[in-house]
């Protein structure tokens, strides 16, 4: 999509190379390039932090806003696809800045026709392994068999444990109350026995 995008503003992009040069900045065409940067580095200094203009203009036959950020500005070329250049405090800097981001889509355009290509490949090697066995089946299955009987093995234990448990508590619990009882009977046979 974006290769499809950058292609159609190449199409969109005219040239302002050298005397070519035009650019709309509110509503009145500039052909100085020097008044053009003049224009936007004031626009941009106008701007609250963290603003953005509406279309303030067109450059190549695209739309230009300016957003300002805390301590810089930004012009944005609006296309199918935005393209970011600086405002700076030079007039001829900003434009040139400008200039380099139009001139720019060339080369964009090869390093996303490059990262296509490259997933590409990755895509069928990718594709290549998911239809290959697994080169350690023989091993996680035997691993998972040997985790399957420990735990199983555990499980008798913990059951075996547990019984054990209920089996000592259920006695604890009759010696318990066979020992009051005794106590009992002493105690009386005692008191019995200080009676006369």
């Amino acid at each position: 999509m974006r290769i499809a995008n950058i292609c159609e503003d190449l199409r969109t992009r005219t040239s302002t190379r050298g005397d070519d040069f035009s650019m709309v900045v509110k509503n009145e065409t500039v052909t100085d390039r020097t008044k053009a940067g003049r224009a936007l580095v004031f626009l941009a200094a106008a701007l609250k932090p963290f603003q953005t203009t509406k279309p303030i203009g067109s450059i190549a036959g695209f739309p230009i806003t300016i957003q300002r950020l805390e301590a810089r500005s930004n012009v944005t070329i609006h296309g199918k696809h935005t393209y970011e250049a600086n405002v700076s405090d030079n007039a001829l800097g900003t434009i040139s800045s400008l200039e380099h981001a139009l001139g720019s889509l060339d080369d964009l355009l090869q390093e996303r026709e490059a990262d296509l290509k490259q997933y590409d490949r990755q895509s069928e090697d990718l594709a290549k392994q998911l239809n290959q066995p697994f080169e350690h089946e023989e091993k996680l299955s035997a691993a998972t068999k040997r985790q399957q009987e420990i735990v199983t093995a555990l499980d008798i234990t913990k059951n075996q444990a547990a019984a054990n448990v209920n089996e000592g508590a259920d006695q604890n619990s009759e010696t318990v109350q066979e020992k009051p009882d005794c106590g009992i009977q002493k105690r009386n046979s005692v008191v019995g026995a200080v009676r006369p």
